[in-house]
């Protein structure tokens, strides 16, 4: 089946979530938007959370990002998320009401998470970090940069998303050498 019919889903789902909350929307609204059959639907998505899913992880700008690992890819990518949030603002934030609130990290963390992985796993390379370390600083940098896109998100979206994007490249890669070359120093200590 031709992929412009999985993006003609997302794009219905996107639709709709801009109108309703996620628990409102179901597969008949999605397949009726589209004009395809609900087989068609569940060729490519499992249900309506499954789509929703597809449309937050950002997979393929993720895959990019790792291909490339420069600076420059990683405020690309960045400014492609924080802009694809503003651009559908409506229906991420009746994402956000519709779904627990401790839980909607978890639609960025997948791919976000890799992403700051990576980035903290080439800084550490030439380093010779202890690879615990280095798990544990990519850990904490993860769910700094999630916790702020989830915060500017519960915070209705309102601040400028390129401010918000600039500050996020600049603390991520302005603080994690630093710690990396600290982590170096410091002699492993068993708790």
């Amino acid at each position: 089946m031709p992929s412009f019919t999985k993006q003609a889903i997302v794009e219905a789902f996107l639709k709709l979530a801009a109108r309703r909350q996620l628990a409102r929307i179901t597969v008949k609204d999605v397949v009726d938007a589209c004009r395809i059959n609900r087989n068609t639907f569940y060729y490519y998505f499992k249900d309506i959370y499954n789509v929703a899913e597809e449309v937050f992880l950002f997979e393929e700008e993720t895959r990019r990002l790792l291909a490339d690992g420069s600076a420059e890819a990683r405020r690309a990518y960045f400014d492609g998320i924080v802009g694809f949030l503003r651009d559908h603002r409506s229906a991420v934030l009746n994402m956000y009401a519709s779904v627990a609130h401790d839980g909607y990290d978890r639609f960025f963390t997948p791919s976000v998470g890799r992403a700051v992985d990576d980035a903290i796993r080439r800084a550490a390379a030439p380093l010779g970090v202890d690879e615990g370390d280095r798990e544990l600083i990519s850990r904490f940098y993860q769910k700094g940069v999630i916790g702020i896109l989830t915060e500017w998100i519960r915070g209705g979206m309102k601040e400028s998303a390129a401010f918000t994007v600039a500050r996020l490249i600049r603390l991520l890669e302005g603080s994690a050498r630093p710690i990396l070359e600290h982590a170096t120093r410091r002699p492993e200590t068993s708790p």
